[in-house]
């Protein structure tokens, strides 16, 4: 866990919105001597007379990812240092020392050394497209261009804040029954690997009559028995050749929008998008981002192909001059008539990007709502799934055991 987010408590800086930032920056502790252990600089630092493990143990930290909730906060307290007056350099400075995610320490120190020898903040992060995307690189460089960094930073950090806990939200609600389904897979194939082949030979030589599913599990047990490095050359085979066509063009548009199609977890992915939709094209117009660059950026942040091709063919006719809500009600599956309504009332009054927040509000709450449900479907489903496969666990291995003991009794 990062070190913004141990500083999280009830009289931590960050809740107080850093009211006393002098006590604050005393807290921290600036020695340069501990920040040079790990003071990496792409582009500039000389890694070649490293060690072959230091150079590995590079690699792995540098192919590793930044969290968003890390960036959240990174944003977040970026922003209230700013608005105490605080120096970006020496901002940065205190960012770099304070988080502890290598990665991101090393992304920071870069950034630290291109601010310093003249650069703009957004051009240097615009070097890191892994870390930092477009939409972020945007807002920053708006936020540059009027001279209120700190606001545009401040609705950033909102905007992450609030996506994370989107997506934790949706992760956590489908990961739960996708983990018990992978115990239960584990355990039948431990059962049918180690523990069926062991009572095979004790039921055959007892002579007893065994019941439908046991015989079908020792058929499968002796099955993979044989062909076992069949199975996982097939597996290996469906996994490349699905892996492949998902990251074709075509394939990630069909795979984008089956997902759309799923029963009750498809209109959960379409209200999580559309509550992204609006929430980020709030953010980008209230930083003073073109429209149509503001809908090129959220076209590209959505993660569904099926919404960033709708998007980026409303941003073109937007560019000829029509309106977002005339092209958007075109596609009532993908934007239904309360999100093109409101679009147009928006437009029409100037006020799209407040109306968009308060699209993004009523839809998140909606997505609450809708996870809430989907959690109150899954548990009886999953609790008579796992009931299923225990019946047939005992019938399968329990009741011939039974008749065996009756066997050895006569």
């Amino acid at each position: 866990m990062s070190n913004f987010k141990e500083n999280m408590s009830s009289d931590s800086p960050l809740s107080k919105e850093i009211k006393d930032i002098d006590k604050y920056l005393e807290s921290v502790n600036l020695d340069e001597r501990g920040l040079e252990k790990d003071r990496i600089v792409y582009g500039v630092t000389d890694t070649s007379a490293r060690s072959l493990w230091q150079k590995v143990d590079d690699y792995l930290v540098d192919q590793s990812k930044v969290p968003i909730d890390e960036k959240a906060y990174f944003f977040h307290l970026l922003a209230v240092m700013l608005d105490a007056g605080l120096p970006i350099l020496k901002s940065l400075r205190v960012l770099a020392v304070r988080t502890s995610n290598r990665r991101f320490r090393r992304v920071i120190n870069t950034l630290i050394y291109n601010v310093e020898n003249g650069k703009r903040l957004s051009d240097s992060m615009s070097k890191f497209p892994e870390v930092f995307d477009e939409s972020e690189i945007g807002i920053v460089r708006s936020g540059e261009a009027v001279g209120h960094l700190d606001q545009m930073l401040f609705k950033l950090s909102d905007q992450l804040e609030k996506d994370r806990a989107l997506s934790q939200k949706i992760s956590g609600t489908l990961w739960y029954p996708i983990v018990v389904l992978i115990v239960l897979v584990l355990v039948a194939s431990i059962i049918i690997i180690f523990v069926i082949p062991t009572l095979k030979t004790l039921f055959e030589a007892s002579g007893v009559e065994l019941p439908f599913f046991t015989r079908m599990f020792i058929g499968i047990s002796d099955v993979i028995g044989k062909l076992w490095w069949l199975f996982i050359l097939i597996f290996i085979a469906i996994y490349t050749i699905f892996s492949t066509y998902i990251h074709s063009e075509s394939g990630r548009f069909r795979w984008d929008y089956f997902k759309l199609t799923i029963p009750i977890v498809g209109d959960i992915i379409r209200r999580t998008i559309i509550a992204r939709f609006v929430l980020l094209l709030s953010v980008l117009v209230e930083s003073g981002l073109p429209i149509n660059r503001s809908l090129h950026i959220v076209a590209n942040s959505l993660g569904n192909d099926v919404y960033k091709r709708k998007v980026m063919a409303v941003k073109e006719k937007v560019e000829q001059g029509q309106r977002i809500s005339d092209n958007l009600k075109d596609a009532p599956y993908l934007f239904p008539d309360t999100i093109v309504n409101m679009i147009n009332i928006g437009e029409g009054s100037a006020s799209l990007g407040q109306i968009s927040y308060k699209l993004a509000t009523h839809y998140m709450r909606e997505v609450d709502s809708s996870i809430k449900k989907l959690t109150t479907v899954f548990e009886p489903i999953v609790i008579l799934f796992v009931a299923l496969f225990v019946a047939l666990l005992a019938i399968s291995v329990l009741l011939p055991l039974f008749s065996l003991g009756d066997v050895m009794v006569k």
